[in-house]
């Protein structure tokens, strides 16, 4: 790195003068001063960290009014539209255990207001509709 300031040749080649030889690279950052003057309201809590699924635990079913769930029997889910917990007993027609990997998931009424069918398991559909056609 040459200085051009003083700048000093010989046989046509620029050679640094003292003040480049003894240069020393400054880092400059750029800061919003709103932003780091500005007085922030309160800082991060324990609550900021807090899981959706903790929240979800307390919402009760929307047919039955129960928070619990039994094992794995009657599991809640937990409508994206409509964000209320519905059993997989209490809903009509039942959810079937399948419906966990379906992601969104609609209850039952959701799915009537937004005209989506009931999710049914890909091999169930596929044996009714083979019943039906031995049956024509």
């Amino acid at each position: 790195m040459a200085d051009i300031r003083g700048l000093t040749t010989t046989n046509q080649t620029t050679q640094p003068t003292d003040f480049s030889k003894a240069y020393r690279p400054v880092y400059v950052f750029y800061v919003n001063l709103a932003l780091l003057q500005a007085e922030q309201s309160q800082g991060i809590t324990l609550e900021d960290y807090t899981l959706e699924e903790e929240e979800e635990e307390s919402i009760p079913c929307m047919h039955c009014g129960i928070k619990e769930i039994a094992d794995d029997i009657n599991d809640i889910f937990f409508c994206e539209s409509c964000h209320q917990g519905v059993h997989q007993l209490c809903e009509d027609p039942p959810i079937q255990s399948f419906e966990l990997k379906i992601d969104p998931w609609y209850c039952r009424t959701c799915c009537r207001n937004k005209n989506l069918p009931i999710p049914i398991l890909e091999d169930t559909f596929l044996s009714h509709k083979r019943k039906r056609e031995e049956e024509e």
